[in-house]
């Protein structure tokens, strides 16, 4: 055996996935659109493929598979939503109950109007392509059916309607290592508890908003209750009818808000962003680029510029301002992974966690392209854990 591999076998025969809410970004960057069923379905049918494990179970808190796909009108604020917002959460979703649905509802960051930015010849799955009918860029609710179409052959492993609380080490009567899950069923209400041999975390990074601390923000938030909101909330442009609007954030999900606000608010939108736009960018009617807002200034109802300018009259703000990696199922006193929620740390390959191979993850780089991807990483986690491809060691890792 080398010595950049591990002489022993993991001995894995139970195996849990965490899909909880996402994978796959609707639009790439810091908006939700393409990556997050992609771990779902591709692990759960690499893992059955191997034909070694006992028990495969995915968990999923929404009662269809799909993630943030499963689109909703809802955009309730939770009680433990902040302005600004600097630290991922450390409970989890708040399951919403409304009179016309019997299942519990999510609040997900795709929004009425949202297609996909990337191609449906890019995203689909090497064994399933979407429908000849579909658009080039597809309507979010043909990427939610293409998924669950896709998931059908898994029902036998689903969780659905199951939010993971917790998940910590254990030691078994032998000695062995193991994964304690402890899950709530939502809609009975009642608890279990469970010991697996290994865990997959599949929840994406496009559910935990972020907000910057930018000076004056939460007097202004105070002053002017409902001016502040997130991308992650935004539903319609409607809402914007008439309004002077600041966009901050110029990425994907920048982009499109910006233009679908521009068609119905008080001309022009005002899109702040750090860096210097494109001309392509600074040209597009209806769209006014300034440079980071320095200060909010409650008092003027205005924001102070980088440059100096001041904005004035602002009647609503929407942060298109990204996502934390966020896993509030884990003590972060016994994993450290996220380093304040802006990255992940302590993986091999930005998969496998080093000091512990039996934990992995999929969908954590950004701006790639997810679906492929999400494939390829199940099939490498699949067939480690199946004791098909060696383990390296802990040396080889962190080099």
């Amino acid at each position: 055996m080398s010595p950049m591999l591990l002489d022993e076998l993991l001995n894995i025969d139970k195996v849990a996935v965490l899909e909880l809410d996402h994978v796959v970004s609707p639009l790439q960057s810091e908006s939700p659109l393409e990556h997050r069923l992609a771990s779902l379905t591709w692990l759960s049918r690499y893992l059955a493929a191997e034909r070694k494990f006992s028990k495969i179970t995915v968990f999923e808190q929404r009662a269809t598979v799909g993630g943030v796909w499963n689109h909703t009108p809802l955009n309730v604020i939770e009680e433990t939503f902040t302005i600004p917002r600097m630290q991922p959460s450390k409970s989890p979703d708040t399951a919403l109950w409304t009179p016309s649905c019997s299942n519990p509802q999510f609040v997900s960051p795709v929004y009425d109007l949202l297609e996909t930015n990337v191609p449906h010849h890019l995203m689909n799955y090497s064994d399933q392509c979407f429908p000849k009918s579909s658009s080039l860029f597809p309507k979010h609710a043909v990427v939610k059916n293409y998924l669950q179409q896709y998931a059908e052959s898994l029902k036998s492993m689903l969780s659905l309607g199951t939010q993971v609380h917790k998940v910590s080490r254990c030691v078994d009567l032998d000695g062995r290592r193991r994964w304690q899950l402890e899950a709530l069923d939502l809609k009975t209400r009642v608890r279990r508890t469970e010991v697996y041999d290994a865990v997959l975390v599949a929840n994406g990074h496009y559910n935990d908003p972020f907000i910057p601390n930018i000076k004056g923000l939460e007097d202004f938030n105070r002053v002017h209750p409902g001016t502040v909101s997130h991308s992650k909330l935004y539903r319609r442009p409607d809402q914007y009818t008439g309004k002077k609007v600041i966009v901050v954030g110029h990425s994907a999900s920048g982009l499109d808000l910006s233009a679908q606000i521009a068609t119905v608010c008080k001309r022009p939108v005002v899109v702040s962003e750090k860096s210097s736009a494109a001309k392509s960018m600074e040209n597009r009617p209806g769209i006014k680029m300034v440079p980071e807002i320095a200060e909010f200034l409650p008092d003027q109802r205005a924001v102070l510029l980088s440059s100096g300018e001041i904005e004035t009259d602002i009647d609503a703000v929407v942060f298109c301002t990204g996502y934390f990696y966020s896993f509030p199922f884990f003590d972060s006193t016994d994993l450290a992974l996220s380093s304040a929620g802006s990255w992940v740390k302590g993986l091999y390959e930005h998969i496998l966690y080093i000091n512990d191979p039996t934990l992995a993850f999929l969908g954590i780089p950004q701006r790639i392209v997810p679906f492929p991807v999400a494939e390829a990483q199940a099939g490498f986690v699949a067939r480690i854990w199946a004791d098909r491809l060696p383990v390296p060691t802990k040396l080889a890792m962190l080099a």
